[in-house]
């Protein structure tokens, strides 16, 4: 059942971590201690791996400098395994046609705009039980299906 996409999120979760423990390496409930005193522009490296982060609102948004990866948490910065459509979006959007044709084989559908791929991609993983709903958010299945 781990197709492409899904092996690319369960990759986008573990980078989503270690991007937000490198910004603020002290997590605590509502958010990482130490977030609203960073500069809103800055850099962190992962896997020595320079990544350029922008906050915004509540959330931070990590942009890889080579490729133009994206990473947006727009909240729930204290809960770096859990993703949401927007999230899902962006990063797929950020990888380019490469990323939209993850998603059009995982979905077996073509053409639909990348939004509403990404949703009926989240619905065909809860009914295989490879992710689990929590709060209008997902996380992977422990099973990792």
């Amino acid at each position: 059942m781990v197709t492409d996409a899904l092996a690319e999120v369960m990759e986008y979760v573990a980078l989503q971590g270690s991007l937000l423990s490198a910004l603020c390496p002290t997590a605590a409930p509502g958010g990482p201690a130490g977030f609203a005193d960073l500069p809103k522009i800055g850099e962190v490296n992962v896997g020595s791996e320079p990544w350029r982060y922008t906050r915004h609102g509540a959330g931070v948004l990590f942009r890889h400098q080579q490729t133009g990866r994206q990473i947006d948490v727009h909240r729930h910065l204290d809960r770096p395994d859990l993703f949401d459509a927007w999230r899902l979006r962006t990063y797929f959007g950020s990888l380019g046609r490469r990323g939209a044709k993850m998603v059009e084989r995982a979905t077996g559908s073509r053409g639909l705009p990348l939004d509403q791929a990404i949703e009926e991609l989240l619905d065909i993983w809860l009914r295989a039980k490879a992710i689990i709903e929590e709060n209008g958010s997902y996380r992977l299945s422990d099973g990792g299906s």
